[in-house]
């Protein structure tokens, strides 16, 4: 006998995956311009913390309840980057020092509405860099940070300008930097370089190439 109207739990299996990821509209920026985030998230609402990566992990912004929505990823992304309209800017204040600056989107929910309640949480990064307002005046050295390498090996999308690990092996011919990257930051050594020479009372002008 059929039960009619009863609940199937199979409906909410699929239910929709919980992301966020973005990318910022410049590479660099300095004191007084607008930072202006795009971004694409499957939660309604997100929250951004910006902190400077040196010595030390320094909070620069926070903020909560950032109203999020969801876009498409173009086919050529990889090429012509993904075109999302901004989400959220902020201004770079005038005691943000110079350097490499990681803004954190995170968001979190509680699952389905009659099943897998369990709390899920998923977070973005995207980075900028913060030059000097007075370049060579507070710093007689500038540190060139490698995002053109960086963005060489970003396959978001499908793509980067490596084969090795392109969809299906393919090497791409043009990247955008208008579309989510991890960076390279942490992954050579430009980061540890930062942390012994400011630790050692060293001042940087950062820039990017």
């Amino acid at each position: 006998m059929e039960h009619a109207g009863l609940y199937c739990p199979q409906a909410e299996q699929n239910i929709r995956p919980l992301y966020i990821e973005g990318y910022a509209d410049q590479l660099s920026y300095q004191a007084g311009e607008m930072v202006q985030l795009h971004v694409s998230t499957s939660a309604p609402v997100f929250a951004l913390e910006v902190a400077r990566i040196g010595a030390q992990r320094q909070c620069v912004w926070r903020q909560e309840g950032l109203k999020g929505a969801a876009y498409d990823i173009p086919e050529e992304a990889s090429a012509q980057g993904c075109g999302w309209p901004v989400a959220h800017g902020f201004t770079v204040g005038d005691d943000w020092r110079s350097g490499y600056y990681e803004a954190t989107l995170a968001v979190a929910d509680g699952g389905g509405g009659f099943t897998h309640w369990s709390k899920r949480q998923a977070a973005g990064v995207l980075h900028f860099v913060v030059r000097s307002s007075r370049p060579g005046r507070d710093s007689r050295i500038l540190l060139q940070l490698a995002t053109n390498t960086y963005n060489a090996y970003n396959n978001w999308g499908g793509y980067g300008l490596y084969a090795y690990h392109g969809r299906g092996k393919v090497q791409g011919h043009r990247v955008s930097f208008a579309r989510p990257s991890k960076g390279m930051f942490f992954d050579r050594w430009e980061r540890d370089f930062i942390v012994w020479a400011e630790a050692q009372g060293y001042v940087l002008d950062y820039a990017v190439n």
